[in-house]
């Protein structure tokens, strides 16, 4: 379902191993707010593992401040600090220019629709899309995964066990980070039922293309415009 396009073009070699860590990093807000928010949360549960890291759940109230959470708060492009480790979240037309070299933003534009991009340049990681779909999670779920080693293998049970792995530690670290992914096809969706426990393992789950309560679907007309319908027999 999905194809890695391969490495980007960028520099040999990284001057050092980035380290992050919930008070040396922040999360940059590049105009999705729903991915900050479930980054924000899995990284405070999962990385830090934070006291009252569910008080940053995406669905948490009342509402939190996500920008003066104690662990990787969130900023937005006007507030990046030059000390800090930055994760960029958003859409490949809103990282701020600068951020990422030009070459590379062409590429990943020209790439076909729902690519992600997830790219170490400097002390920033950058997590993009190049389609504006505020459900598409596949960049912070690929970064979680193959970055911070925070991977959900399964729902947790009624035991209140869970089946994720996370680092032993209360951060990890980055040295060459460079994955672009290209969808295979236009969908893709499965179903485990609509109980609540599995609803964070479907959002998070990187086979999906979607990031709301999953479905299965045996048509394709809503992709397709309705002139093809049988266009061809």
């Amino acid at each position: 379902m999905w194809g890695v396009a391969g490495m980007l073009p960028g520099p040999a070699a990284r001057a050092e191993t980035l380290q992050v860590r919930g008070d040396n990093t922040v999360i940059v807000n590049c105009g999705d707010a729903y991915s900050v928010a479930y980054l924000q949360h899995f990284l405070i549960r999962y990385v830090a593992k934070a006291a009252g890291a569910e008080a940053y759940a995406i669905d948490a109230k009342p509402k939190p401040d996500r920008a003066t959470s104690l662990n990787f708060p969130v900023v937005s492009t006007n507030n990046v600090s030059a000390d800090k480790t930055s994760v960029y979240v958003g859409v490949i037309d809103r990282i701020p220019e600068g951020v990422l070299p030009a070459d590379v933003v062409e590429r990943v534009k020209a790439a076909r629709r729902g690519t992600v991009l997830v790219r170490r340049e400097g002390n920033a990681v950058v997590c993009a899309r190049n389609v504006p779909d505020p459900w598409n999670l596949n960049a912070i779920r690929i970064f979680l995964d193959k970055a911070a080693g925070v991977r959900m293998y399964a729902p947790g049970g009624a035991d209140g066990l869970e089946w994720v792995s996370m680092p032993e530690g209360d951060s990890f670290t980055i040295d060459h980070l460079d994955i672009v992914m290209e969808p295979d096809f236009a969908k893709t969706t499965f179903s485990s039922g609509g109980y609540k426990r599995n609803v964070h393992w479907l959002r998070m789950n990187t086979m999906v293309s979607e990031g709301l309560d999953l479905r299965a679907s045996h048509t394709f007309t809503s992709y397709f415009p309705p002139d093809k319908y049988h266009a061809e027999r």
